[in-house]
């Protein structure tokens, strides 16, 4: 339990300590002593449990974006689709600070993407997705907190072209839909080559080959 005491102003100051886990104790300041003790018994969950929140680690600890993605892919093993995302928006944003990702930076980082890098609107979606995922783990362990969070209260569409985004990146981008047909004889082979249960170019096995072939036939 944090040490408190009441402070000749009026305000109660609480002092945070954890062996092993805090380098040096945490000082703070509360108008009531409701407010601190509600505060503290957030604080001391967390502590508990080995989390640090953001604004009480020091210098070098998970701060940006950079140091997140570092943990992150550490312990929460992300697909490859996201840790090549993220690899590219460690080099270019990797130093942001955690704190300042509000949603008018997520604003402009779409609008960069769009009006400078002029990305396919199913790179953005890919990047951002990413990033959010990133910054999802992070809330959980206690790195980073938002109050709305900016990364998935983007309106549908987001990622879309306007004409501004269009007249600035010189011309815009959109969705390509991939829709064909099965030609005469193809649903054949591919029936057959799910129910040999063998990629025959890739040498692969294919794993659940009555289940493939119930998807592939009722579609």
């Amino acid at each position: 339990m944090a040490c408190k005491q009441i402070r000749t102003n009026g305000t109660w100051e609480y002092v945070f300590k954890k062996a092993g886990l805090l380098e040096k104790p945490i000082h703070m300041t509360f108008v009531s002593e409701q407010g601190g003790d509600e505060y503290a018994q957030r604080l001391e969950a967390l502590l508990d449990r080995g989390i640090i929140p953001s604004e009480h680690q020091p210098e070098g600890r998970i701060l940006t974006i950079n140091s997140l993605d570092r943990e992150y892919q550490r312990e929460a093993h992300p697909s490859a689709k996201d840790v090549a995302a993220l690899r590219v928006i460690v080099r270019t944003h990797g130093d942001w600070p955690l704190a300042r990702i509000t949603a008018g930076w997520v604003d402009n980082w779409i609008s960069e993407m769009k009006r400078v890098e002029q990305l396919a609107p199913a790179t953005i979606r890919a990047r951002v997705g990413a990033l959010a995922r990133c910054t999802d783990w992070g809330m959980r362990k206690g790195y980073v907190q938002f109050p709305d969070h900016p990364l998935r209260s983007l309106p549908d569409g987001y990622a879309q072209y306007t004409k501004p985004d269009a007249a600035l990146a010189g011309g815009g981008r959109v969705d390509v839909e991939r829709d064909r047909r099965l030609e005469r004889g193809e649903y054949e082979r591919i029936l057959a080559v799910i129910q040999e249960g063998r990629l025959p170019r890739a040498r692969t096995d294919l794993p659940y080959s009555p289940a493939l072939e119930c998807i592939f036939m009722r579609r």
